[in-house]
């Protein structure tokens, strides 16, 4: 089946008990509120990720408590429409001011230990490193600035 943008369908995917908390499902800014895309508070964010996860109206998007597709759980999790920053979360891949590449893990998950003993694997993280590479030359990952996740309040640890 083909994607239906260039940042869903991955072969990318971090497995993690999402039961837990979900919180990466939900939104604790600006709710209710709309905005163009360039206004969004998620502007480092790529319009595609933006069109899945939020409710749109006249070019102008809804920030809703949490995203659309959840509904005490995710609807879409298993399917080619979930985003690949679903996908891989808690690991965010973010650009640093240097122009960087790097892989972080996010500690707000409580899942975050044990993805980051995954990645003490070596092997495991270079494989990662190179698949995420080759999304990224292909044009099918766009890069957000570490800054970016940290004013959303993520809290990033470097993992690659």
């Amino acid at each position: 089946m083909q994607a239906k943008s260039d940042i869903v369908s991955s072969k990318l995917r971090i497995l993690v008990d999402c039961s837990k908390c979900e919180q990466c499902c939900k939104f604790n800014f600006n709710i209710g509120e709309k905005f163009a895309y360039e206004d969004l508070p998620l502007n480092g964010f790529p319009q595609e990720l933006c069109d899945v996860i939020l409710e749109k109206a006249d070019d102008q998007y809804l920030i809703p408590e949490q995203c659309k597709y959840y509904d005490g759980k995710c609807q879409i999790f298993d399917k080619d429409e979930r985003p690949i920053f679903c996908n891989l979360f808690p690991v965010m891949v973010a650009m640093s001011s240097r122009g960087r590449v790097n892989v972080y893990v996010d500690k707000n998950c409580p899942e975050w230990n044990k993805v980051q003993k995954m990645f003490d694997n070596k092997e495991y993280a270079n494989i990662f490193f190179q698949d995420v590479v080759e999304l990224i030359e292909n044009n099918k990952f766009p890069l957000v600035f570490r800054k970016e996740y940290e004013e959303l309040g993520y809290k990033l640890r470097k993992l690659i």
